[in-house]
């Protein structure tokens, strides 16, 4: 989700929800604006109008990304209204019932450089379904595959810091999203 904040007399877009190719940081919500984002990676916003536009003065923020300085890829765009608790219960109403992410649990948190005084994502850990990934230096490594929904939850708290009240715990019983215990197969550890 595309948030506008305002800190003084400068806004930033900052991103809740859109996951790895996202901002990592708030990026200042200025056209032209690009920068690092994970390694290999650069993020950027312009503030244009869209082809589909029938009115050719309306204009939206365009975030985009590349890598290894390829060409831009335009990744999402979003305007600058204003939004109330009742316009997130429509807009949510699609998410909640039909969405995969109302079936499927996702969880991430992005690594910061080691001995650098600034705080540049170097990669991330990344939980989908019943999977851990370790996303760095260009690469991928599956650090677990959990069997059930108590491995799960611990891979929160341990890889997140996520810790689950009893109650929240329980919740997750009998939903879409639960963890399903697997049987063992021949060849996996």
């Amino acid at each position: 989700m595309a948030n506008i904040v305002s800190i003084g007399d400068t806004r930033y877009l900052v991103d809740v929800g859109y996951g790895a190719d996202g901002p990592s940081q708030p990026l200042p919500l200025v056209s032209g604006t690009s920068r690092g984002g994970l390694p290999g990676q650069d993020i950027s916003l312009r503030h244009e109008c869209l082809s589909q536009h029938q009115d050719p003065v309306q204009r939206v923020w365009i975030y985009a990304t590349r890598k290894d300085f390829g060409s831009w890829n335009d990744v999402y765009h979003f305007a600058e209204t204003e939004f109330f608790p009742a316009d997130f219960d429509v807009l949510n109403y699609y998410n909640m019932n039909l969405s995969s992410f109302a079936k499927t649990i996702v969880v991430q948190r992005f690594l910061l450089e080691e001995d650098t005084a600034e705080e540049n994502p170097c990669g991330f850990l990344l939980l989908i379904r019943d999977q851990l990934f370790l996303r760095k230096d260009g690469g991928q490594e599956t650090l677990e595959i959990f069997r059930t929904e108590d491995q799960r939850l611990r891979a929160f708290q341990q890889y997140f810091n996520i810790v689950l009240t009893q109650e929240q715990a329980e919740a997750i019983r009998g939903a879409p999203s639960e963890l399903k215990e697997r049987i063992q197969t021949e060849g996996e550890g």
